[in-house]
């Protein structure tokens, strides 16, 4: 789900709880049985480093502000433990800008990829996806690859992968700019490809190309690589890239 500032996130539904007297309504960050799993990717090129705060008081990114084209965490351990439910959420700038304020809703053992993007407008805020993380096992002679096309100067992408036997169309389709309301299930959908070492080209048209350089995959580990606004013609292209597990 794309969504503007100060919208309700709602990417999903929420499960439903029902609380008896005594029972555990107040549960906290310390209970194992009410946590949800948020990874956040800052994607806007002039925005400063982010740091995520829930409900005015939990900084999640405590340990350090997102710079442009970077993950919370690790590779291979990206998520940020939350409490599961309606929170409001601010994306918040190094000098307190408030890039993003709002109300973000998270299932119980769910797992969630948050992206702030675009460039900053003359309001000072920043757009949002959030989307849900389906992380099935993947055989250890394949790697999971979800794309998501975050640069307006190419509405839309075919992605090639090309090693020294094949050349394919990740997904066989077309991976539209992700402002143009795009449905979370049309962004979240994943592709499996044999784990190795492909050169990545994006292409619009017969024209238009643009070069990712060399990428390596390892089986059974699940990407998200995305497009850092703008794209260029003319030189290599740094793709940004999560590493779920």
């Amino acid at each position: 789900m794309v969504c503007r500032n100060n919208q309700f996130f709602c990417l999903s539904i929420l499960v439903s709880v029902f609380c008896f007297a005594a029972s555990s309504c107040n549960k906290n960050i310390n209970s194992e049985s009410n946590k949800a799993f948020v990874c956040f990717t800052n994607v806007s090129p002039d925005a400063s480093p982010i740091r995520i705060v829930f409900d005015l008081t939990d900084t999640l990114t405590g340990s350090g502000a997102i710079p442009f084209g970077s993950t919370s965490g690790v590779a291979g351990n990206p998520y940020l433990t939350a409490v599961a439910g309606i929170h409001n959420l601010q994306v918040l700038g190094s000098g307190g800008q408030k890039y993003v304020d709002g109300n973000i809703a998270l299932s119980v053992s769910h797992y969630y990829s948050f992206f702030a993007y675009d460039s900053v407008t003359s309001g000072g805020s920043l757009r949002t996806l959030i989307l849900q993380d389906v992380l099935n096992p993947v055989a250890d002679t394949s790697s999971s690859v979800r794309f998501l096309n975050f640069s307006s100067n190419a509405p839309f992408l075919y992605v090639q992968f090309t090693d020294a036997r094949d050349t394919f169309y990740l997904g066989n389709r077309y991976f539209p700019f992700v402002g143009d309301r795009q449905t979370p299930s049309a962004l979240s959908s994943n592709s499996i490809i044999k784990a190795g070492t492909y050169h990545v080209v994006g292409t619009m048209n017969s024209t238009s190309f643009y070069d990712f350089g060399s990428m390596t995959f390892t089986g059974s580990k699940i990407y998200t690589l995305y497009t850092k606004f703008p794209v260029d013609s003319t030189t290599t292209n740094s793709l940004g890239v999560i590493h779920h597990n």
